[in-house]
């Protein structure tokens, strides 16, 4: 992918299901530049899905997820979902306590 190699073992991190979607997300994007689409520039949410459908770009992106704990599949990625509108609905909840 390009970029620092780290080679350095920080072991589990608790991250909220907000960070892991934003993770999830970004892992998706560098996967998909990795996997350029003729569409990229006009139409990116067609290119995205078409390139997921490519099963070498789809196998990388899913490869990397599992490797930092994220969703690989949909089941799981509603899941993380459900509890990152929960987590956003008690954010909100103590932000109206605040005021």
């Amino acid at each position: 992918m390009g970029g620092l190699e780290l080679k350095v073992t920080l072991g589990p991190v608790d991250v909220t299901a907000t960070q892991a979607l934003h993770v999830a997300r970004h892992v998706a994007d560098r996967i998909g530049a990795e996997h350029p689409h003729a569409l990229d520039e006009d139409m990116p949410r067609l290119a995205g899905r078409l390139t997921g459908r490519d099963p070498d770009a789809a196998d990388e992106l899913r490869e990397l997820l599992a490797a930092l704990g994220l969703p690989t599949n949909a089941r799981q990625l509603r899941a993380i979902k459900a509890r990152a509108a929960l987590e956003q609905a008690a954010a909100n909840r103590k932000s109206k306590e605040r005021t």
